[in-house]
């Protein structure tokens, strides 16, 4: 309930904030990237609050997850039907729709880590995360709607948006008449999933001083970004600088990773069922990624 009351009213806030302020396009800009910052930041302390709060309740009634997960998938419907009545621009509207995404990214999240019991194991399932989501870029469906969404917001929102915007987060910034989109659900997926699985096997993937096992053993709230997290931030800046748009969780996971392989050794350990997994798979994308660009194309 947090996260619903939580995150309208903050989105909320920060687009009221617009009202009192006039900004030139140097402030916009600042008041984009503080926009950013600041809404990944609670996105993140959601996925910790909802850590903290249902991941050990969940794991012991699966069918409690799927009721929640089957309200959520209910109330985005109605939302996206409410959405297409009163108009694209209506900002609580909009924000619940993000909310109801985040809750829903936990909920799923935190059940993909219930199979996770070796850090090693991250390697080929990032791997596999990372090899999809570059194949829906180059060949798969992301392509496509990347290419809708560009034009839907630079024509101006004008006519229906594509169903895909009803699965992208989006946030306030102060001078905006709407919300921003910045990135997809399912790269909050996959930071609710690598923070999850970190609580699980009690290590610290927190770039503040707080520790993220700690916190979780603890059940307290504390200021809190993780790694992955960081890179999501990343990519969504170089996205705007560069005006075009990049898959996120490449670098969502490699900065986790990265951090990981520093941080724990342990998770570079992979036992010869993690090295034919991530070869097969490797294998498996790479052929199926020629077989689209040479031979269907032929």
């Amino acid at each position: 309930m947090a996260i619903y009351l939580g995150w309208p009213f903050c989105s909320w806030l920060m687009w009221k904030l617009g009202f009192f302020i006039e900004l030139n396009r140097l402030g916009m800009q600042a008041m984009a990237l503080f926009s950013l910052l600041f809404f990944v930041l609670l996105a993140c302390l959601c996925i910790l609050l909802f850590l903290n709060d249902l991941q050990e309740w969940l794991a012991e009634n699966l069918r409690y997850r799927l009721l929640l997960l089957l309200a959520t998938v209910a109330l985005h419907t109605i939302l996206y039907y409410l959405e297409t009545i009163i108009g694209p621009c209506h900002v609580l509207l909009l924000s619940l729709l993000t909310a109801n995404l985040i809750f829903f990214a936990c909920l799923l999240a935190s059940w993909m880590t219930m199979p996770v019991q070796r850090a090693a194991e991250l390697i080929p399932l990032c791997a596999v995360m990372v090899c999809s989501d570059l194949f829906s870029v180059l060949a798969g469906p992301t392509k496509g709607f990347a290419e809708k969404i560009d034009v839907y917001y630079s024509c101006g929102m004008q006519g229906p948006a594509p169903l895909i915007d009803f699965f992208l987060v989006k946030v306030a910034v102060p001078g905006l008449a709407t919300l921003m989109p910045v990135f997809g659900v399912s790269d909050v997926i996959i930071v609710a999933f690598l923070s999850a699985t970190v609580t699980k096997l009690n290590f610290n993937d927190n770039l503040f001083p707080n520790h993220t096992g700690q916190l979780y053993r603890k059940k307290r709230l504390a200021l809190y970004l993780p790694v992955g997290a960081l890179g999501l931030i990343v990519s969504v800046l170089l996205a705007r600088l560069a005006h075009i748009s990049l898959p996120a969780l490449p670098l969502v996971v490699g900065f986790f990773l990265l951090y990981m392989f520093v941080k724990k050794p342990e998770s570079r350990q992979l036992q010869k069922k993690e090295w034919q997994l991530l070869a097969g798979f490797s294998v498996f994308m790479l052929g199926l990624l020629l077989y689209l660009n040479y031979f269907t194309l032929a």
